[in-house]
């Protein structure tokens, strides 16, 4: 069974990041040092450009076993299945190698059962130069449903529901977001339970 995360790990790895951008626009891969990090890591991901797609060059474990799979080398996007999704989680990643700005994204996955694992991811740019971003690092925050069975490849293919992106300027708006999926994850299993 999927494991939750504190949502503070989305705080906590955008306020590390913010204090290693100083007055730059962002950081750069190299001033990030996973010893000052230590307990982000499980639910870490770094990507690369590679191409006209992203490539993860690392994956915490904690990922990998909400996902289900080893993806440190794949394409991003690679094990959802469905190519509707897997164009999505690209276009995610496109938009902060574009633009350099964090961000925010949740979704669902809705399975025939009526269970429901809620993700959310911060994705936030990386550059070596200080001004065209080369990479990214992410964390990943889930709300599972009690009754999920976690094995091999369990996302894939299952349907995408309510996908929410925002761009984050502040540890405030970040704040604000969070508490609002949080929220909204807590609703709608308080709403499964009524039913049941």
């Amino acid at each position: 069974m999927p494991t939750e995360a504190p949502i503070s790990r989305h705080l906590e790895l955008y306020a590390y990041w913010l204090s290693k951008r100083g007055a730059r626009g962002m950081p750069a891969r190299r001033d990030i040092d996973p010893a000052d990090i230590q307990q982000l890591l499980p639910y870490l991901a770094i990507a690369e450009r590679d191409g006209d797609q992203f490539r993860y060059r690392l994956m915490g474990s904690g990922i990998v076993r909400e996902g289900g799979r080893e993806a440190t080398g794949r394409v991003v996007g690679s094990g959802l299945g469905d190519e509707k999704i897997t164009e999505e989680a690209l276009a995610l990643w496109e938009r902060v190698f574009t633009t350099a700005r964090p961000i925010f994204t949740a979704v669902e996955f809705c399975f025939e059962s009526g269970e429901k694992h809620f993700v959310s991811t911060l994705i936030l740019p990386l550059s070596g130069d200080g001004m065209t971003v080369n990479m990214s690092i992410s964390s990943l925050v889930v709300r599972p449903d009690p009754g999920l069975m976690v094995s091999r490849d369990w996302l894939k293919g299952v349907p995408v529901k309510g996908s929410v992106v925002s761009e984050v300027g502040s540890a405030e708006e970040l704040a604000k977001l969070c508490r609002e999926w949080e929220r909204y994850c807590g609703r709608v299993a308080d709403e499964r339970s009524e039913k049941s």
